[in-house]
């Protein structure tokens, strides 16, 4: 793919569109070489789209054919070519109404056809917002569509288009994404009987507390126990790491660092009174003083703590005594709340604390000073977090409300009404608050004004764990861990059923991580697609995250099948 100089081949329709990008003032041009060919193209699993700026302007040059769904072809002239008269929300609702209604006259498999809706508006929107493709090669299966990057010096990257969200940069695959597709489900068992308290993730390895003493590190591709990091005297109630770096909060008062690699505990840090509930690393960020990562902590002896996080290569550190005026990573204490410190959340140089005395409060970590106390709530605070784009502060009560305050002059700006119960949990990602409760619902928020968008309401029993990342939720309850939609609120469907209970959940791209209880026993449940799949594809996300429940929506011969196994990876059962 190279900067072409010569003319449009497509002669009439060419020449229009070479006037059109004369016109708009765009000087790139792509001609196909000899040695591009399509064949070559197949061999490569996914192409990125390179996007450069463009007026308003649907791409038109070639069929869209979806040979294995779709039974006659879809021609980009049939989707609205202007859109720059549609501008604002009413203007993309009605372009996504027209599209909605043209697309659904075609015998399309109602298995796919939420995922090609949502990758045709993809594409839509792609232009609506100035962005065009500069190329498209297609299989000769005509079964995908390749998106391929051409060689120009100046390349542009995922993360600039961040902002768009969904609507920004995808990766197609030549063979369908829900076709022969089988994510693999592990499990195996963790902690024995005891509750899983905290669990933290990657592609490598799997980390879990519980409130016993001892961490697990477990191997993510196989399940096989790496290491039992042991030292804690009492259960451990937060678990954070960064790099090499594990950090672990205990009811026995301390903190302590931990070389992963080395399953080792390198420093032990002392001066909580009572039981450490609550712990973050903080990152530097270029509003931020600090130069290095710090750790605060948060205590039921009603105080926080903000202590240096141990780089590599540090001495190790452990006091003699419980002494922690003499503690070289100790930087300040923070005082102020009268009750237990239950949730801190922190960004730059600001931190705010929810404490069972009923009050947020926010803090300027470079100085300690406290900044504001926010009063309102009529109960415990459970939770909290932080809207640093907007410079706001969120907190979720068991009096049942969530509030949104602002962190410029302390005021309550919004009282969220609706749950029942203690709202323990909250998430704010891509522009969308959920929030948690004991009353067995979610409530997805719009954080900006706090108008409810919709409720989730299909779980039983209280929520324990919850993940969103704009496009969808799991959530677990007491028997089951379930899947939302949440920019609709729909229910999709249960990726775990029959539990005793369900602890933790997290996910990413190619992998969700559940904690939860079979009988007496905890499990860690484990679902991995062999593909990274990026958020944009979230229904196709969707369709194919499996646990082993099966929906009534898809053959049972597309997912995956449980497969237990010990403490080395060895399968010790048949899968079911």
């Amino acid at each position: 793919m190279g900067n072409g100089k010569g003319k449009n081949k497509g002669k009439g329709r060419g020449k229009k569109r070479s006037r059109s990008l004369k016109e708009n003032k765009v000087a790139a041009k792509v001609e196909i070489k000899p040695e591009d060919k399509i064949e070559d193209k197949i061999e490569i699993k996914g192409k990125h789209h390179c996007l450069r700026k463009r007026p308003t302007h649907a791409p038109t040059s070639r069929c869209l054919r979806l040979g294995h769904v779709v039974q006659c072809p879809i021609h980009p002239n049939s989707f609205p070519r202007r859109l720059s008269d549609a501008t604002g929300a009413q203007g993309q609702k009605e372009v996504e109404q027209q599209l909605i209604s043209f697309f659904w006259s075609f015998k399309v498999d109602r298995a796919c056809q939420r995922t090609l809706l949502d990758i045709c508006l993809l594409l839509l929107w792609l232009c609506y917002v100035g962005l065009y493709i500069l190329a498209s090669y297609y299989s000769t299966e005509e079964r995908f569509i390749f998106l391929s990057i051409p060689d120009f010096g100046e390349k542009l990257h995922i993360e600039q288009y961040k902002g768009y969200r969904r609507h920004s940069v995808c990766a197609h695959n030549n063979h369908p994404m829900w076709k022969n597709t089988k994510p693999r489900h592990l499990a195996f068992r963790a902690h024995h009987r005891h509750v899983i308290t905290c669990l933290q993730f990657d592609a490598d390895k799997i980390i879990v507390g519980s409130d016993n003493t001892h961490i697990n590190v477990y191997d993510t591709k196989t399940g096989a126990l790496r290491a039992k990091l042991e030292g804690h005297e009492g259960g451990v109630w937060a678990l954070e790491y960064h790099d090499n770096t594990l950090v672990s909060a205990s009811t026995d008062r301390t903190i302590r660092v931990w070389d992963i690699a080395k399953a080792k505990c390198t420093h032990v840090f002392q001066g909580h009174t009572s039981t450490v509930r609550c712990m973050k690393i903080l990152l530097p960020v270029q509003i931020d003083q600090h130069e290095r990562p710090q750790i605060i902590s948060g205590s039921r002896d009603s105080t926080m703590r903000i202590w240096k996080l141990p780089q590599p290569g540090d001495s190790e550190y452990f006091p003699p005594t419980e002494s922690v005026e003499e503690c070289p990573y100790l930087i300040r204490v923070l005082t102020g709340h009268q009750h237990s410190v239950r949730a801190i959340a922190a960004y730059g140089d600001t931190v705010v604390s929810g404490s069972y005395d009923c009050t947020v409060r926010v803090w300027k970590i470079s100085t300690g000073e406290s900044l504001h106390c926010l009063q309102g709530h009529t109960f415990k605070v459970y939770n909290v977090c932080l809207d640093h784009e907007r410079n706001r502060c969120i907190s979720g009560s068991m009096d049942s409300t969530v509030k949104i305050w602002s962190l410029d002059t302390g005021a309550l700006l919004y009282n969220l009404e609706g749950h029942s119960s203690l709202v323990g949990l909250l998430d704010l990602k891509e522009d969308l608050l959920v929030s948690a409760s004991a009353d067995s619902t979610l409530r997805v928020w719009n954080p900006a004004n706090g108008h409810c968008q919709s409720t989730l309401g299909s779980h039983t029993g209280a929520i324990t764990c919850f993940q969103h990342d704009g496009q969808k939720i799991i959530s677990g309850s007491d028997a089951s861990l379930k899947m939302w939609d949440t920019r609709t609120g729909v229910f999709e469907r249960d990726l775990l059923t029959d539990l005793s209970g369900t602890w933790q959940v997290q996910f990413d791209t190619q992998h969700c991580v559940a904690a939860a209880q079979r009988g007496d026993v905890s499990y860690i449940e484990v679902s991995t697609h062999p593909t990274d799949i990026p958020s944009i594809y979230n229904l196709l996300f969707m369709k194919i995250l499996d646990f082993g429940a099966s929906p009534e929506t898809i053959p049972s011969g597309q997912f995956g099948k449980r497969v237990l196994v010990d403490e080395l990876g060895n399968e010790i059962e048949s899968p079911k």
